[in-house]
């Protein structure tokens, strides 16, 4: 949730949009490295905005080592106006950019994947939520998205 434009910002509040997002921590050297780019200033500006123009969002703490100072995160979040039971905690998955030390896989995956969601990239792609990128199910510019939720793939 790092770059979102003014007009942008108008057509969230148009369509009625709900906004997720991944934080990691309260101090900026630390989500930078953990990021790997200089993001925390504008996500929690991006947060504010969020909050403040009455935008659904829910925030979800990602622990990459045990030295993070998660109820600190949480209690920032709740300072800026992030409602406490839209904060969730998980543990990084070895998936896109949390690829580690292992290859993406199943074990990583809660087990709700296309349960009612599904996930499309800029490039129409359609995965059965934004950790398969591994496994794309198809491309919204080459099938209407009912299409694809009929795919087999997905039962």
């Amino acid at each position: 949730m790092a770059r979102i434009s003014p007009s942008l910002w108008e057509r969230f509040s148009e369509l009625q949009v709900s906004l997720a997002t991944s934080f990691y921590s309260t101090d900026e050297k630390e989500h930078a490295a953990i990021t790997n780019r200089s993001s925390f200033h504008a996500t929690k500006s991006n947060i504010v905005e969020a909050v403040q123009r009455r935008i659904p969002l829910r925030v979800g703490i990602i622990g990459i080592h045990d030295q993070q100072k998660v109820d600190k995160a949480r209690q920032m979040l709740i300072n800026l106006g992030v409602e406490e039971q839209h904060i969730g905690y998980d543990d990084l998955r070895q998936v896109g950019r949390g690829v580690r030390d292992r290859q993406p896989d199943y074990d990583q995956l809660c087990g709700n994947c296309a349960d009612g969601v599904l996930a499309v990239s800029p490039t129409g792609d359609v995965w059965p939520c934004v950790f398969t990128r591994w496994m794309p199910v198809g491309n919204v510019f080459s099938q209407s998205l009912p299409q694809l939720v009929k795919n087999k793939v997905l039962e």
